[in-house]
């Protein structure tokens, strides 16, 4: 009897592995059927390059990746080209081409190079403020515009005690693809607590935080770069805000539990002529929840400041 369950249980191992590998092969196949990689003078860098018009590169946050641009669609539909890299440990992106935010703005610098873009707006959110912060102050004459949105913009050294566990969560990819869909549902369960009705009740905008939250899964495609970020926030030093040349608008959720909203609003008071835009009652999944909310504002700054040519 002993025997008989242990082979089962070695069968249904086996099988569940196998599902395992095949499931994560397709996924990797379909992402990479939607970007491109390019060889730059710093490393490798997987991008996604949409519209036409004056460039926006939007830099995401922790656990995203180049296929996080259908959030800033209304962007292309608004007349601009927008371009999203995945950051360094993100999907096709290795960590070598860029550990720390400085790292990563060079490579943005390089990709930019390798494209024949001169100028750019960058559309930050979350983590991937420290390097459009670092780009913006590395090369204030290519960047135009700086926007961050519920972005980190000082180090975060309160989430040392974290970081062990982050390390540990992100070696457990076959466990979350197991477990994936009990796990999802338990924390859209939760982040709807957090929601208006009115967004609960909207399908397009809950599927969109399903899908940033769904990441969270895929620790073999994301999880370098969602460690490295948690590292970042920890050890960036900043940078010393007053003194950039940068047009900024800085938004922010009040109810924001990831970053703080009163880190926002310094930030906005240090960046000389930064305007702050409090997005009331919303988290840190504005970026997507909000975004009826958002796409004016961020249209109008992008308008006001843009170049009068954008040679590209």
């Amino acid at each position: 009897m002993i025997q008989k369950v242990l082979i089962f249980i070695a069968v249904l191992a086996a099988f569940l592995f196998i599902a395992y590998f095949f499931s994560r092969r397709r996924l990797r196949a379909r992402l990479a059927s939607q970007s491109q990689v390019i060889q730059t003078a710093i490393g490798p860098v997987e991008f996604i390059d949409v519209g036409s018009g004056p460039v926006v590169v939007h830099m995401h946050g922790m656990l995203g990746g180049f296929d996080h641009w259908k959030w800033c669609q209304f962007l292309v539909k608004a007349g601009f080209r927008v371009i999203v890299p995945s950051r360094p440990g993100y999907l096709r992106t290795p960590l070598t081409s860029g550990r720390i935010p400085a790292e990563q703005a060079a490579l943005v610098a390089a990709l930019l190079d390798a494209l024949g873009i001169k100028q750019i707006a960058l559309y930050a959110y979350s983590q991937g403020g420290a390097s459009s912060l670092q780009f913006a102050w590395t090369y204030p004459e290519r960047c135009w515009g700086l926007i961050l949105f519920s972005a980190l913009t000082r180090p975060q050294p309160e989430l040392n005690k974290i970081l062990p566990y982050i390390r540990v969560f992100t070696s457990l990819d076959f466990l979350l693809w197991m477990l994936g869909p009990v796990l999802l549902s338990w924390i859209m369960a939760q982040a709807k607590k957090a929601l208006p009705v009115e967004i609960q009740k909207d399908g397009k905008k809950m599927a969109g935080i399903r899908e940033i939250f769904g990441a969270a899964l895929q620790a073999s495609l994301r999880g370098q770069g969602f460690t490295n970020d948690f590292v970042n926030s920890i050890n960036w030093p900043g940078l010393p805000l007053e003194r950039l040349a940068t047009p900024a608008l800085v938004m922010h959720g009040s109810l924001d539990v990831f970053i703080k909203p009163e880190d926002s609003v310094q930030a906005a008071h240090k960046i000389p002529g930064a305007k702050f835009i409090p997005l009331e009652g919303a988290g840190h999944e504005a970026l997507t929840a909000r975004i009826d909310q958002i796409k004016s504002p961020v249209l109008d700054f992008l308008r006001l400041h843009m170049p009068p040519v954008q040679v590209s």
